[in-house]
């Protein structure tokens, strides 16, 4: 019997959710796994068919509650190309501080590669994320990556990028929320503040790669403090911000004082 996308959908999120079907997933705190199975899936779905969610709830009517239902489609996005990009999102849907959100796929079409669309973007903060999967091993697109990472950091976008052999409840939100603080602290600094990077642990997914973090400081604050005070003098060009950090350690104090601050 041959059925449409959106029963074929349905049918396949009620044993999901019901457990009679499921698959490792990455672990996250306070969602089930099930849920997070079947957010999956349906991501799954509406990128590759793209059926809407709209018929997805009519197909559904008396198979599966519609509040159960709802929190699925909720938390589902079509533009997630991959059940690792899915489990991204829901890793990071509370880093980011009321009045602004994640876009998935938001188009950059910028530069010589023929542009980009990160994974998941802020575009109010600057700051896209990408999990880069087993297709970015090969060193044609690494240096592509590369290039459009200083592509991107030239106009002021922090850029973080997560791989299967890193990405971690606990990195991953870490190095998101400190994205988030840096953009937030260059939205608060006043005209004429002054941005200083500073050398730090790779932003990069990829070992061993140098990186640096921008950190606002003030004329005489000594080198291995943060002073509290308010910035002043000229401001650093926008492309001098670099924040691709995402592992979960970083050399340097005043990494290490941000990321013992409450959050």
């Amino acid at each position: 019997m041959v059925v449409d996308a959106p029963t074929a959908v349905v049918q396949c999120l009620s044993s999901v959710l019901d457990g009679r079907h499921r698959w490792r997933a990455l672990g996250i705190p306070q969602i089930r796994s099930e849920l997070i199975c079947g957010v999956q899936l349906v991501d799954a779905f509406r990128h590759s068919t793209g059926v809407e969610c709209d018929a997805v709830r009519a197909a559904a009517k008396n198979r599966i509650a519609a509040a159960r239902l709802s929190t699925v489609l909720d938390l589902s996005d079509g533009g997630a190309g991959s059940p690792m990009e899915t489990v991204l999102r829901l890793l990071v849907l509370e880093c980011l501080p009321p009045g602004y959100r994640w876009v998935s796929q938001l188009d950059l079409g910028r530069g010589r590669w023929g542009g980009t669309a990160p994974d998941l973007a802020c575009a109010e903060l600057k700051i896209a994320l990408y999990y880069d999967g087993a297709s970015h091993d090969s060193p044609d697109v690494r240096a592509r990556d590369k290039a459009i990472d200083r592509q991107l950091e030239s106009e002021g976008w922090q850029v973080l990028r997560f791989n299967r052999a890193d990405i971690g409840v606990t990195s991953v939100r870490r190095a998101v929320r400190a994205a988030v603080q840096v953009a937030l602290d260059l939205l608060r600094m006043p005209r004429g503040g002054v941005l200083t990077l500073v050398p730090g642990h790779s932003p990069s997914a990829h070992p061993g790669t140098a990186g640096t973090f921008p950190v606002p400081l003030v004329p005489g604050c000594p080198p291995g403090e943060r002073s509290t005070q308010t910035p002043t003098g000229p401001c650093r060009a926008p492309g001098a911000h670099r924040g691709r950090t995402h592992r979960p350690t970083c050399r340097g104090r005043r990494l290490q004082r941000r990321d013992r601050r409450p959050r």
